[in-house]
């Protein structure tokens, strides 16, 4: 199972973000959290990054 991985990959798109100082709405939030794609997190992350 790869939930664990998916749940902390998400927790760390959304508090890179927060570092940011970007206000996630609850939508966005909800979505990254329920995300089943490792993938497209990592993707994410990496993009938030730039």
């Amino acid at each position: 199972m790869r939930e664990g991985p998916l749940k902390t990959k998400a927790q760390a798109v959304l508090a890179f973000l927060g570092a940011c100082g970007l206000e996630v709405p609850a939508d966005v939030r909800e979505r990254v959290l329920a995300s089943t794609d490792l993938g497209g997190l990592h993707r994410w992350s990496r993009r938030d990054a730039v």
